[in-house]
């Protein structure tokens, strides 16, 4: 019932320890290195509710600075033998980590993640597909995309890209069965990237001639969170016309904010038309749209991104909240950068 309290143990120190037992509690936990390793050890015992608590802890604590970047990656490498949620955890964190490497860096990385997850998706996909559950449908779908963007997948990125010039016609007419609708996002996403100049051309004449809002956001989101520069700028004019609607162009300025490729330019763009485009946008979105001061990973341009969405207040009424957790993941992204960026390349060449 205090802040803190001491408990005699009756049998003497345990092996191992699990601060959360059942997966009971809402709350995250912090322990000594040495306690993390002898927990990794028993991770088999654990139920599958403790299971997904370990996983959710490791990257919080290598995040917190409070566990080194090695015992994190041995321990995320045990949960990709969990239950299906268990494995799936720690994806988000390993695309964050990806992301905030030296590019340099990067190769080990994506080697690191199709080691670690290749296998489980290769399970998933040699079995029939009426075989998988839901849960596991949702995970392949998930490693999928992780492996294709974050792996080195290069031969399904190479056919996925080639299916995503097919379906908007950059030599020929537009085949729309050319992807599946479980992969529009990511096969656009890559197109975007790969296709260059033809495919921007092709890919925003489908999207100006589609009825199809699917096929439109996936399209205008992936030229704009993944080409390069020249052909964002492009789009952030082409979305501001009469063509494409107040809420696709908010939806493309924020994807082009958090492009590593477009988002100086992308910013500049945004601050100069910022009232029209804010004009435009749907009244639900206009609160949320200081939360992309959290595509900004550097102390400098975060306060003065900050400082504008302040001087826009009267254009963005209640942002102030997506303002504070835009600032929040700013600031966890300049510090992991600072403080455990280079641990973790260090930590993967070794592996």
């Amino acid at each position: 019932k205090d802040k803190t309290t001491d408990i005699t143990l009756e049998n003497g120190c345990a092996n191992w320890i699990m601060p959360n037992a059942g997966g009971a509690g809402y709350w995250r936990f912090k322990m000594p290195e040495e306690q993390w390793a002898a927990l990794g050890r028993a991770f088999e015992t654990l139920t599958p509710a403790e299971k997904l608590v370990y996983a959710d802890n490791i990257t919080a604590a290598f995040s917190a600075g409070d566990l080194s970047a090695q015992a994190t990656l041995d321990g995320i490498r045990r949960t990709a033998n969990g239950e299906w949620d268990v494995i799936a955890e720690p994806l988000g964190s390993l695309s964050g980590y990806l992301a905030a490497l030296p590019e340099e860096d990067q190769p080990a990385m994506r080697a690191w993640i199709q080691r670690t997850y290749g296998p489980v998706y290769s399970a998933l996909a040699s079995r029939p597909a009426d075989s998988l559950s839901d849960s596991e449908s949702l995970l392949m779908t998930s490693l999928n995309n992780m492996l294709m963007t974050s792996g080195t997948m290069t031969d399904e990125r190479e056919a996925l890209g080639q299916a995503a010039r097919e379906f908007v016609g950059v030599e020929g007419e537009p085949n729309p069965s050319a992807v599946a609708p479980s992969e529009l996002g990511l096969a656009m996403d890559i197109g975007a990237e790969t296709g260059g100049r033809e495919f921007y051309d092709a890919a925003l004449a489908f999207a100006r001639n589609s009825n199809d809002q699917l096929e439109r956001s996936a399209i205008l989101y992936g030229i704009a969170g993944h080409a390069e520069a020249p052909e964002v700028i492009d789009l952030l004019a082409a979305v501001q016309s009469d063509d494409f609607t107040g809420q696709e162009a908010w939806s493309a300025f924020q994807a082009a904010l958090r492009n590593d490729k477009a988002r100086e330019q992308a910013w500049d763009i945004y601050k100069a038309s910022f009232d029209d485009v804010t004009a435009r946008t749907p009244e639900i979105r206009k609160p949320q749209t200081a939360g992309s001061a959290g595509s900004f990973c550097d102390a400098d341009t975060l306060k003065a991104a900050k400082a504008f969405y302040e001087s826009k207040a009267d254009v963005i009424p209640g942002y102030e909240r997506s303002l504070a957790q835009g600032v929040e993941r700013a600031e966890l992204c300049i510090a992991f950068r600072s403080g455990k960026a280079e641990e973790l390349a260090e930590a993967i060449k070794r592996r």
